[in-house]
């Protein structure tokens, strides 16, 4: 039983694959639709090209800082 526990326990510390693998729930995504303006989506697509950024990328983290009260939103 010992040997078996060890063996069990090296597995666990060194997987294959040479690390470990921790999952959290933000790791999953879902799908969403946004409704912009045509000039504000355009000029947004030119900066994440200029500062090669991925859109999706940016509005995740737009919407974490609101969330998170880092930022606000103007209302009307």
């Amino acid at each position: 039983m010992k040997a078996w526990f060890e063996e069990t326990s090296a597995r666990w510390r060194d997987p294959p694959s040479g690390g470990e693998r921790l999952i959290s729930m933000s790791e999953k995504k879902a799908d969403i639709h946004i409704t912009v303006d045509e000039k504000t989506l355009k000029a947004a697509k030119i900066r994440c090209i200029e500062d090669d950024l991925v859109l999706s990328e940016v509005i995740t983290d737009l919407l974490l800082q609101w969330v998170e009260g880092r930022i606000r939103v103007k209302k009307g």
